[in-house]
């Protein structure tokens, strides 16, 4: 009797080590979906900051485009006051020709 009692404590450890394999199972899938997990965090924190880097490039070209609008239109606003003056120079011209005919 005394030896069927230790069989029976060792069919249980068996039992136990089987639940431990699986608590064991369990924590290594666990543990590389974490690690999945953390890995696709990663990338889109990767993908965040690209897309940011992207934007303020963007920005900064519409900016130094904004720039070179606003120079060209200061130009053509100069361009156009020179050609009012002149044409009002012409108008002088002209009347004064007219008053002599």
């Amino acid at each position: 009797d005394g030896r069927e009692g230790a069989e029976g404590g060792d069919g249980g450890g068996g039992g136990g080590e089987v639940g431990g394999g699986d608590a064991a199972a369990a924590l290594a899938e666990r543990e590389a979906l974490i690690d999945e997990l953390r890995g696709r965090e990663e990338e889109a924190r990767r993908r965040e900051s690209e897309a940011k880097r992207r934007a303020l490039d963007k920005i900064g070209a519409l900016g130094e485009e904004s720039a070179v609008l606003r120079e060209e239109a200061a130009e053509l606003r100069r361009r156009l006051q020179e050609a009012e003056a002149v044409a009002a120079e012409r108008g002088e011209v002209v009347a004064a020709l007219e008053g002599r005919l």
